[in-house]
């Protein structure tokens, strides 16, 4: 779920606040509110750069922009990433 960190403060050398008055929307529609309390080892996804970036795979997804592979060998992966042919 997206989620603005505009009103995010730095309150322990572990953790950010977020405003509790925050809420989000699940698929659904259900408002949900947004924790107060971020572990600082989680606080990287909530950063709007990274949400963004979550939009866009999520976006590229559902436009079928996907690739499948036919075996779990991760090496197969990797010779892919390496050819550099990510366009298809």
């Amino acid at each position: 779920m997206p989620v603005s960190t505009d009103n995010a403060t730095a309150t322990t050398p572990n953790s950010i606040s977020m405003d509790p008055r925050a809420v989000g929307t699940t698929k659904a529609g259900r408002r949900v509110a947004i924790p107060f309390t971020i572990p600082k080892e989680q606080e990287y996804y909530w950063h709007r750069s990274w949400q963004g970036d979550e939009r866009a795979a999520l976006a590229e997804r559902e436009a079928g922009k996907t690739f499948r592979f036919d075996s779990d060998d991760p090496e197969d992966a990797a010779r892919f990433l390496d050819e550099g042919d990510l366009e298809g």
